[in-house]
């Protein structure tokens, strides 16, 4: 009697608020994406809701671009901030 039988095991699906790396080598840019935890970087991701280019312009300024009310709306929804996202937010 060492198995359950019949007994589904249940796995919450986490969400992470995380980057996927575009552009190129020496040219990084990244979106900043809603994906399940367990999905790779660059997998199909549920929504995007920003980017970062962290490379600085003539202004010596580093772009960010969020979608604020559907940051709020995941948080809310209970996904979790990477490290470097939380950090650059």
């Amino acid at each position: 009697m060492g198995q359950l039988s019949g007994v589904k095991r249940i796995t919450r699906n986490i969400l992470m608020i995380r980057f996927a790396y575009y552009g190129c080598r020496n040219r990084p840019f990244f979106h900043i994406i809603v994906i399940p935890q367990r999905k790779s970087r660059n997998a199909t991701c549920i929504e995007q809701i920003g980017t970062y280019d962290p490379t600085v312009n003539k202004f010596g300024e580093s772009l960010v671009a969020v979608n604020f009310n559907r940051l709020k709306y995941y948080v809310g929804a209970g996904a979790q901030l990477s490290k470097p996202v939380a950090e650059l937010l």
